[in-house]
């Protein structure tokens, strides 16, 4: 119950290729907002990722504590918007690298690890292939649990040929173009 005029926004928390993510709130609550540009996805032809996401995140809203929950979407003439829950821990990338030697400890390690299983069976179980797993895209919550976010490459198929993802990070299914399913998450 939560329109785009409701929404106060007090600064950004961070931005991809193709959006920026602003803390904002609305009544007593706070929130991330998902913001796109229609020209930028129109020039990059990215209609269809933005489809995929908005449909994954509608999909999977409260199916699993490990996967980032949907608020709402709005659309404007020249944006579009997901208004998704708050992480306000931060991405567990920065903190393995802000770690003194480098690591967490053996069970820091298993919990997340944990986490990601569970956020995956989810999303697995939804029929829909993630593609994009990587430590830049797990995010802590205000009570230390994992979530998965940012479901650009997420895709409902149970085989796909499309190439995607972080070049780092992408199977050698994806690199050889020979079709993959929820295994290459």
């Amino acid at each position: 119950d939560i329109s785009l005029q409701d929404l106060t926004v007090h600064k950004t928390l961070g931005h991809g290729a193709f959006s920026k993510v602003k803390l904002v709130s609305a009544k007593y609550d706070f929130f991330a907002l998902k913001c796109m540009e229609r020209t930028y996805i129109v020039e990059n032809d990215c209609q269809d990722m933005i489809d995929n996401e908005l449909s994954a995140l509608k999909e999977l809203n409260g199916s699993s504590e490990f996967v980032m929950g949907l608020h709402g979407a709005f659309a404007t003439e020249k944006m579009i918007f997901f208004l998704t829950e708050l992480c306000p821990g931060g991405e567990l990338y920065g903190h393995l690298r802000d770690q003194e030697n480098g690591a967490y400890t053996e069970k820091n390690a298993q919990f997340y690890a944990a986490c990601v299983v569970e956020g995956l069976r989810a999303i697995h179980a939804k029929t829909i292939v993630y593609r994009d797993l990587k430590m830049e895209n797990l995010i802590i919550d205000e009570i230390g649990y994992l979530k998965i976010v940012d479901f650009g490459l997420a895709k409902k198929t149970e085989k796909t040929f499309t190439s995607c993802g972080t070049p780092e990070y992408m199977s050698p299914e994806m690199i050889l173009n020979s079709g993959h399913n929820r295994c290459v998450d």
